[in-house]
């Protein structure tokens, strides 16, 4: 039923994200919903309290928003700060160089806008991604806006200077001088310490590796890892595994080959069309929507391979609509519509 609701979501969203100003719409209420997760999370931590506000969950040193599970939190921050990084080069102008003028018309027009608002929030939504001290889910962040940008850098005719100077604003400002000061450095530090000898991830997937020769066609069926792996775990391992902590062998064992192969073509198609937007585009719009959706993409392939966000249905439904968005933004239309 959960995964029936997926596919009508994929194809809702298909059907209703139809036009340039819905396009808009839907970036800046991703942006938004990820923007206040990084307020409230940010913080409940700054703030010192012992228990949440909403939930009455206890508080730490971690940011986890209204999230039991901080790399879900980090997840879905990924996945907004897409939207939000997106929205931005969706609704950068396509304009020559000028006069002193008009660059200063256009810097005083930029500072009078929104976007500054959008520049702020990505801020705001990098420091909780930060604070939730989150391996993956701020390694998973930054490879991916990497990636994407240098794609973007290489396919976006003409290139402007607006594009480059977001994104080094983005690695002096957000990464390098803010990110340091809300534990930048303690990220680091979990990632230089990380160790295969601490952790019992690994052993989850030795030990259920098997699992994958008892039914490889049609899987065990949906949410079944925690009831079946008890079945197969080591007994050097006491802690309670109900999930794989990596998608792709999760999404084997439970769906088969025929279920994986099925959402694996559906993943490589959405990307592989905003990877055609990035390249062949010219608007600004499609181009940042494809952005956002190869960004998000990239992203969460990342963090599936030693953690199970998509088990988080606020993730799952995020992602499967960035997904559409990345078809959409191939084929949608930018000539003015007559009545």
């Amino acid at each position: 039923m959960k995964s029936f609701a997926y596919s009508v979501l994929f194809f809702l969203s298909l059907s209703l994200i139809n036009s340039p100003q819905r396009l808009k719409l839907t970036l800046i209420t991703i942006s938004a919903a990820g923007i206040c997760q990084a307020i409230y999370g940010s913080l409940e931590v700054l703030s010192g309290i012992k228990q949440s506000i909403i939930f009455e969950l206890p508080v730490t040193h971690i940011a986890t928003g209204s999230f039991v599970y901080k790399n879900h939190y980090a997840n879905y921050l990924l996945l907004t700060l897409s939207a939000a990084i997106g929205y931005l080069i969706a609704t950068m102008h396509i304009t020559k160089t000028g006069t002193k003028r008009e660059r200063l018309r256009r810097l005083i027009k930029f500072w009078l806008s929104n976007k500054v608002l959008f520049r702020i929030g990505i801020i705001v939504m990098v420091i909780a991604l930060v604070m939730s001290r989150s391996r993956m889910g701020n390694s998973a962040f930054f490879f991916s806006m990497t990636l994407t940008a240098t794609l973007g850098l290489i396919y976006f005719k003409p290139r402007q200077k607006s594009y480059i100077t977001l994104f080094v604003s983005m690695l002096i400002i957000d990464i390098l001088i803010v990110s340091s000061l809300f534990g930048l450095k303690q990220v680091q530090q979990r990632l230089e310490q990380t160790s295969f000898t601490q952790e019992s991830r690994d052993e989850v997937i030795a030990d259920a590796l098997p699992l994958l020769g008892e039914h490889p066609l049609l899987g065990f069926g949906g949410g079944t890892f925690y009831t079946i792996y008890p079945h197969v775990q080591n007994q050097t391992i006491q802690h309670f595994y109900d999930h794989a902590h990596n998608e792709y062998l999760q999404f084997s064992i439970e769906f088969g080959l025929v279920g994986t192969l099925l959402l694996a073509l559906l993943v490589i198609l959405c990307a592989k069309s905003s990877i055609s937007a990035i390249r062949r585009r010219r608007h600004p719009l499609p181009r940042g929507v494809a952005f956002a959706s190869f960004m998000a993409t990239v992203g969460m392939a990342l963090h599936a391979i030693v953690d199970f966000p998509l088990q988080a249905s606020a993730n799952a439904a995020l992602f499967i609509v960035l997904l559409s968005l990345g078809v959409t933004s191939k084929a949608i239309s930018m000539r003015p519509q007559h009545n």
